[in-house]
């Protein structure tokens, strides 16, 4: 364990500064920008104009992401061009501290990659994209289940029941079944979703960090609140192994018998319905730190670069000494 630690600290000093040894799913990693709104943006560049400027082997070069989340925002960033850059001051002292503190910034890159699995991808589905609705006859999942509890509780005093009890448990088990690709569904984002609101937590501890969004903890707690509900989802997503196996057959055969899993399934996806805004911006805060930590290693890796200073009343560009950062010796 120890060793595995140190391992991977010093895999990440190494790579601070070096190109990504990645593969770059492009259809996933732009989901984010694809289907987000840009109301305050001063220009988005066209996939025309990327096309025209190799933007995807662009792309591969700046990103220095340890997670999805960090590597979808970091795409959003360089796709849009925003009206004002107010944070600017606050971005480059957190740079300055992420390139010259090592140990701080390879305890939050660990942290990071955490959400560096596949599945991360599916995190913004789950602010961007519609809810599964329970169907019309939704009510009748909740008489069953309450039907299937009475009968139960009444058994001991009426066995002639047990027929009836029996005839709720085929319907359940069909339904249960049934509802199974429902949860499917969802077993990419919402695991992951409870990780990076706890990967947001302990960042969210940081007092470099929290002035990246100070109001935070407010959408971190109201994610929390359905935390134990959604652990249905992680769960179902971590079956597997013998040690297990008739642990969780039995428990799968209690949701059957209750019919559990629509019950929590609906209940949770109606929460998370109304907590769309807290989700999108525990994922922003995320993004933005992997964002910087990749900014800090970009530079970190050039031989030079320079910060433009802005001058909103002179409209020109005035550059020396300029080169390609994709091609050598230009």
């Amino acid at each position: 364990m120890v060793f595995n630690r140190k391992k991977e600290e010093e895999n990440l000093q190494q790579s601070f500064g070096k190109l990504k040894d990645a593969t770059f799913d492009f259809d996933s990693i732009g989901k984010y920008f694809r289907k987000k709104q840009h109301p305050d943006a001063f220009q988005i560049i066209s996939d025309k104009t990327c096309d025209d400027l190799d933007f995807e082997e662009l792309f591969m070069f700046l990103d220095r992401t340890q997670s999805k989340v960090g590597q979808q925002y970091l795409y959003n960033k360089l796709r849009v061009i925003p009206e004002h850059h107010p944070e600017v001051a606050t971005h480059e002292a957190l740079l300055k501290r992420l390139t010259n503190e090592p140990a701080y910034r390879i305890a939050i890159q660990k942290k990071l990659k955490k959400l560096d699995k596949r599945e991360s991808y599916y995190i913004p589905a789950l602010f961007q994209d519609e809810y599964l609705q329970p169907p019309k006859w939704f009510f009748l999942i909740r008489i069953l289940s309450l039907s299937s509890l009475l009968s139960l509780i009444l058994i001991p005093f009426l066995p002639q029941i047990l027929f009836f009890w029996s005839f709720i448990i085929l319907i359940n088990f069909a339904l249960h079944y049934r509802n199974k690709r429902n949860l499917y569904a969802y077993l990419a984002s919402v695991p992951q979703l409870l990780i990076m609101n706890s990967v947001a937590r302990e960042l969210f501890k940081d007092q470099s960090l929290k002035k990246l969004n100070p109001n935070l903890s407010s959408s971190i707690k109201d994610i929390n609140k359905v935390r134990n509900r959604m652990s249905l989802f992680k769960l179902e997503a971590n079956l597997g192994g013998d040690a297990v196996a008739i642990f969780w057959a039995f428990v799968d055969i209690i949701k059957i018998i209750f019919l559990l899993e629509p019950l929590l399934l609906f209940g949770v996806l109606k929460q998370l319905d109304s907590k769309r805004k807290q989700i999108e911006e525990v994922f922003e805060f995320v993004g933005q730190i992997d964002t910087l930590i990749s900014i800090a290693s970009l530079r970190n890796g050039l031989t030079h670069y320079c910060q433009p200073e802005i001058n909103e009343q002179n409209k020109k560009i005035s550059a020396k000494e300029l080169y390609h950062p994709l091609i050598p010796d230009w």
